[in-house]
């Protein structure tokens, strides 16, 4: 427990200055855009969100899980994760930019996509260099690039708005080229510090890709919760002031649910240590971890549905006064996907290869596009609201479920496993 905390502290306080500092970045946008105009940016900003957890191929489960178990060999192991990520982020950029012809008619929007697909590059890897960090225990040195790189942006966001005015593209390069940056210096400062080897057996690239299949498939699927509602919004009501203000308020819950997201990821490598010497250890740091998540939900839930729109309207003005009901009730998905996503990593300890463990938010994902237009269309914004709480909650009894049979199944094997030892997919023997 205190190896979570300890990396939780750093990856929430990186994950909470980036997330200040993005709410700075955010109010100067919505300041300086109209609803609609700010709807239009934010749209776009989805649709390369939506793609980029295609480029992540399991590699933080992969590292999270096997760093902590061999470190001599990670030199290898990030070699050819970071080669296979490369490849990714190449092919899903080039992929969004050959969609984006057909799936979207307005010309401005379009442009701006396609200026935002080449971030695909810089923050896939970025996402990379952040999985490498966690894998390492290191996560204050996710401290340090995050702040670095998100004053850069909003420093020449502003020189930007000053001399140019609000130009949609100027902002989108801005954005682009920050990420990219990024990704150079953190992935130079993992070459210096850990060494990274692309002497890789080519019988082993398919073992390391094969074994990302799990959580490559809970990656698309996390990012089709946070980022596809805004798209399927904009499908629906179109490009206006009402996408606007759903936008605003659904953004900021998005950057709340970082908060659950980096304290699984943190986790990850101590209920995998745990899973391998003794079953219950991880079932009582899944128990510990899930009250604060009930009780810490509710409480941001109940005090923000007081403040939200003294807040919204106080920061951003009148004309984003629907968003603060948007803000006021997305508060209260915290709950289901805090602890969704906290079952999904003991699922992944449990399963190096079992694709079924990563099926719970897909089923989720499905429930809430199934009735997402349907409920849009008969309450609005906050009719989208209760499509994703539905497939929330859909995903949450789906892995309570696969939790329930993984832990049981491998607490008939663990005693045969531990006797007879065993070797790893990426052929090395597992202690």
């Amino acid at each position: 427990m205190r190896s979570v905390a300890r990396n939780s502290v750093f990856l929430l306080s990186s994950q909470a200055a980036s997330i200040l500092i993005r709410f700075a970045y955010l109010f100067i946008l919505v300041r300086a855009l109209s609803p609609s105009t700010y709807g239009a940016l934010n749209y776009a900003l989805s649709w390369y969100l939506v793609l980029l957890p295609m480029t992540y191929l399991g590699s933080d489960v992969i590292l999270g899980r096997e760093v902590t178990r061999n470190r001599q060999n990670a030199p290898r192991l990030l070699g050819a994760t970071l080669g296979l990520r490369i490849c990714a982020v190449l092919l899903v950029m080039l992929a969004s930019i050959a969609a984006v012809g057909a799936a979207e008619n307005d010309p401005q929007v379009r442009s701006v996509i396609v200026i935002f697909s080449f971030t695909l590059i810089g923050r896939g890897l970025w996402m990379w260099s952040g999985s490498v960090f966690t894998a390492f225990e290191q996560a204050h040195l996710l401290l340090r690039f995050e702040l670095l790189s998100r004053l850069i942006e909003i420093a020449v966001l502003i020189a930007l708005l000053e001399t140019y005015g609000p130009d949609l593209r100027a902002i989108a390069i801005v954005h682009a080229s920050s990420w990219f940056l990024q990704a150079v210096g953190s992935i130079a400062s993992i070459w210096r510090r850990y060494g990274i080897s692309f002497h890789w057996p080519k019988r082993d690239w398919g073992a390391v890709l094969r074994d990302g299949i799990p959580g490559a498939i809970f990656a698309v699927a996390l990012g089709a919760f946070f980022q596809l509602p805004v798209m399927l919004f904009r499908h629906v009501v179109g490009i206006g002031d009402a996408l606007g203000n759903f936008a605003l308020g659904f953004q900021i819950v998005t950057y709340l649910l970082t908060i659950p997201y980096v304290v699984s990821q943190a986790a990850l490598p101590v209920l995998s240590r745990n899973m391998a010497i003794d079953i219950h250890k991880t079932r009582k740091v899944v128990t510990i971890l899930a009250a604060p998540i009930l009780l810490g939900g509710a409480a941001v839930a109940l005090t923000g549905s007081l403040v939200t729109g003294l807040f919204i309207v106080a920061l951003f003005g009148p004309a984003y006064a629907s968003a603060a009901a948007v803000l006021g009730w997305g508060l209260w998905l915290l709950i289901p996907a805090s602890l969704a996503m906290l079952v999904q990593q003991m699922l992944f300890t449990t399963s190096k290869r079992s694709i079924a463990a990563a099926l719970a938010p897909v089923a989720g994902v499905a429930c809430m596009c199934l009735v997402f237009p349907q409920f849009v269309r008969a309450e609005g914004a906050q009719g989208a609201l209760w499509a994703i709480s539905w497939g929330l909650v859909v995903w949450l009894v789906c892995a309570l479920v696969g939790a329930r049979e993984r832990l049981l199944h491998t607490g008939r094997s663990c005693k045969t496993s531990s006797e007879v030892g065993g070797v790893s997919s990426i052929g090395e023997p597992n202690p």
